[in-house]
């Protein structure tokens, strides 16, 4: 039986004091995402949702290129689909796939899948083990501390 984990984050971004919008340019949390150490990159390829697909969730492989990239991110934000990206953290083997939201009340929304191979806090037992979440949070959340960037609200589930 598998386990089912996931983080999901809502970024605001504050123009004005006071005053916040859910605009949020999600070329603009990728570059943030990369400073910080997460990579597309992951053994010469990448894995993404091709643009036409917004609710298939049926990812492409292919030779790792950052500007291919990059341009399959703007062209999906401008038609409004979901963006997923499969990124590792530096390199390691810690994978997570990344869904950036980009319609109306969802914008500026991300959710991270988990997989496999995430840090373990601790085992309840030989088939349940807890993922450490604070390992994610550090490696997320400082990101956005020196942007117009603000979290709404971050949520963790783990389920089997």
């Amino acid at each position: 039986m598998s386990i089912n984990a996931s983080i999901d984050i809502k970024l605001v971004k504050y123009r004005q004091l006071g005053k916040s919008e859910y605009d949020i340019p999600v070329v603009e949390i990728f570059k943030i995402l990369l400073s910080l150490g997460w990579n597309p990159n992951i053994n010469g390829s990448m894995s993404f949702f091709p643009i036409g697909d917004d609710h298939d969730y049926d990812c492409t492989d292919r030779d790792f290129n950052y500007e291919y990239l990059l341009g399959i991110i703007e062209k999906k934000e401008k038609l409004k689909e979901t963006i997923g990206i499969s990124m590792r953290w530096k390199e390691t083997d810690i994978t997570v796939f990344f869904f950036f939201y980009t319609k109306d009340r969802l914008d500026g929304q991300i959710l991270l899948s988990l997989d496999a191979s995430r840090p373990i806090l601790f085992e309840l037992s030989e088939w349940h083990r807890v993922t450490d979440v604070n390992w994610f949070l550090m490696r997320l959340l400082p990101a956005f501390k020196e942007t117009d960037f603000s979290i709404e609200y971050f949520n963790y589930s783990e389920y089997k």
